[in-house]
This record gives C-alpha cells, structure tokens and sequence, in this order.
C-alpha cells in the first residue's frame, strides 16, 4: 500500500465512524470522569527530579528546565514538547536503563517498526559518543508559568526556545527535537533567529511536522473532529466570559477525545492512555483555548529554508489521525536533500512515547551527521 492508498483509508468511512463514536464516548466521560495529575501516572513524572533550574523568558515568563546526561558533553540536546504536552513526554530518555543517548547503541537492531523513505545517502548512524539533554515545559505548558493569551504564538514560543538555549546552552552545538507543535516551534526559531543555524543549533529531529495548520486542521482526522470543531465555534461565536466558563468542560472533551486518537493502538495501552488524557486535561484552560486557534491559523514557511542549512530527519507515524503524513512528507520536502524521512509503522502522533526507539535512532543519526561534519 503506498502513502496516498494509506491516507484514503485513515479518511474513509470506517474512520469517520469511528471518530463519532469517539466524539459521543469522550463528552460522556467528560461529564462523570475525572482526571488525575499525570506526573503521578507510572514513571512519567520522575523527569522533574532530575536537575533543575529556570530561564526567564524575553518577556520575562520563567519556564522549567529540566537536565541530564554529561555536563561536559560536546553535543547538548534540547527538547520541545508539543500542543498540550509537557516534558514528561520524552520521559524516557530518563527512565530507560540506558538514560543518556550516550549509553545505547542506535546502530543495534532495536526493533523498532520504522522504514527509511527517503535519505542523502545510506550509512548507518555509529555509536554518537556523550551527550547532554536538556528538556523544558513551554509556556503554559507543565509546571512552566502561564501568559496572557496574546502571547501564545508560535513567534513567542519561538523566541523561549532561543532564550532557552542561550542560557542553558551558550556554548557548543545544538540538536533541536521538537514534538509536533514543538517541531513548529523549532522551524520558527530557524526562521527568526538565522544567526543561531549552523555554528550553535547544528541540527534538528521533527517528529510529526506539519507545514500549514490550516490543512493539517482540515485534514487531519482528530482536528477536524466533532470535539475540536466545537472548540473552534466556541471561540469563534461565544463571547469570551462564556468561552471561560464553558473551558473546563471543553478541555476534558478535547482531552477524551485527542488522549486516545492520538495513539495508533489505544486499546493496548491503558495505562499510556490515563496519561495523555490526563496530560491534556492538566494544561491550563487559557493555554488551550489560544492555541487552538493559533495553530488552525498558523502558516509560516520561513525557517525551511534556515533549517535546511543543517542535518535533519523528520519522522511520521503512519497511523497519525492528529496530522496528516502528507504535511509530514511536505515538510521534509521543503527541508531539502540534507533531510531524511523515516516513516515509522504501527505509530500515531505521539512517537516519543509510542515508539521511542524510533526517535533515539533518528536523533543519534543527526548526532552522528553532526560529529562528522566537524571532524
């Protein structure tokens, strides 16, 4: 089956049914579940015990740092969480018995379920050698300070990502990872700040990217949903002390609904469902609510071509019902040939938690592109 065949059918009938029986299940759960703090979900919140510290913003909004591996690496990488995530999503680069990318072979055969589609050239990665990683919560985002709604857009988050780098990292070569949202946040980062591509943000791994969130909005099956679709009318028609007061609600319908959809195998995977879901839930009203419409609005292709300056892979799910694969292979396209695409099987939106291998393996290969461009 090719990418196109694949798409009709995550877009056909079956899918559309599927989706309104979500839609009905999710706002009865809303209305008589409760949702739970979801660093106490697992393993998932023993990332915030690893070393601490925080970066005042430009506009002065402290977000959370979080740090492990060697402090003395050549190499830091600094992750980025995506639309109502927060760091716990890449949780288990502390959680695994091996914690620092430095540890794990990515050359090995780890079995991850994931197909090179596209590649500059066919080296396997070697062993990337130290690294240091660096995780934060973006504004509004996990235990990060809140902003008013004007703030959250991308060319803000953006700039936190710049201001985190420069206070976390003022030396040395960068790898951005970005999630998602947080892959848009590191291509406006490229785009605004060209002068940090090549010597400091020396490549970048972009899991699920999407190149126009007006039709990632409308063709993506979980964006173009019931539940979404009713959060988009909300702030388009209702005056804004209603939208507020409506919020909690809504949040736990979106959290129902986007919890379970974004994962290609929810029913094989509880106790990862509790925590999304819960994960959503937990992000505050305000966060959601401008976010929403900023990314059904969002268009800026500006940092491709910034960005195509440097290593990057850029990974998809193929069952991803949250953004469609197609703006996936667009925007890998639009990164040029230094750009690999890897498509990862039996995955949806969330691949640092679904498929972790599948990201370890792409990051140690910008890793590795990295080290032998400065040899």
């Amino acid at each position: 089956m090719n990418t196109s065949d694949r798409l009709d059918v995550i877009g056909g009938a079956a899918g559309a049914a599927a989706l309104g029986a979500s839609a009905v299940g999710a706002t009865a759960k809303a209305v008589t579940g409760r949702f739970v703090d979801p660093d106490t979900i697992g393993d998932y919140g023993r990332i915030y015990r690893e070393r601490a510290s925080i970066v005042v913003a430009d506009d002065g909004t402290p977000l959370c740092v979080r740090e492990s591996g060697d402090l003395d690496a050549p190499v830091t990488i600094v992750y980025v969480n995506g639309y109502c995530q927060r760091m716990s999503v890449w949780h288990h680069r502390v959680t695994t018995s091996c914690p620092a990318l430095d540890e794990l072979d990515v050359s090995a055969d780890d079995g991850a379920e994931s197909e090179l589609l596209a590649m500059p050239g066919t080296t396997p990665p070697a062993d990337p050698g130290p690294v240091r990683h660096v995780f934060y919560d973006q504004r509004g985002h996990g235990i990060s300070a809140t902003s008013s709604p004007d703030k959250y857009r991308i060319a803000v988050l953006a700039s936190d990502l710049a201001a985190v780098i420069r206070a976390v990292v003022p030396t040395g070569p960068v790898i951005v990872v970005g999630q998602a949202m947080g892959a848009s946040v590191t291509l406006a980062m490229a785009g605004a700040h060209p002068d940090m591509i090549g010597d400091r943000v020396a490549g970048a791994v972009l899991c699920s990217p999407f190149v126009s969130g007006r039709r990632a909005t409308e063709n993506g099956q979980v964006l173009s949903s019931a539940p979404a679709e009713l959060l988009r009318f909300a702030l388009r028609t209702l005056p804004s002390g209603v939208t507020a007061a409506a919020a909690p609600l809504t949040a736990n319908v979106v959290a129902s609904h986007l919890g379970a959809m974004s994962l290609a195998h929810p029913a094989d995977r509880p106790e990862l469902v509790r925590f999304v879901e819960s994960m959503i839930a937990a992000t505050p009203t305000e966060t959601l609510l401008a976010l929403t419409a900023e990314l059904a609005a969002y268009e800026d292709r500006s940092g491709f071509a910034e960005l195509s300056r440097v290593p990057t892979v850029v990974l998809g799910g193929y069952e991803d019902r949250v953004n469609p694969l197609s703006e996936v292979v667009d925007s890998a396209s639009a990164l040029g040939g230094r750009c690999e695409l890897i498509g990862v099987r039996d995955a949806g939106h969330l691949l640092p938690l679904e498929t972790p291998e599948a990201v370890d393996d792409a990051i140690g290969r910008v890793v590795d592109r990295v080290n032998r461009d400065r040899r």
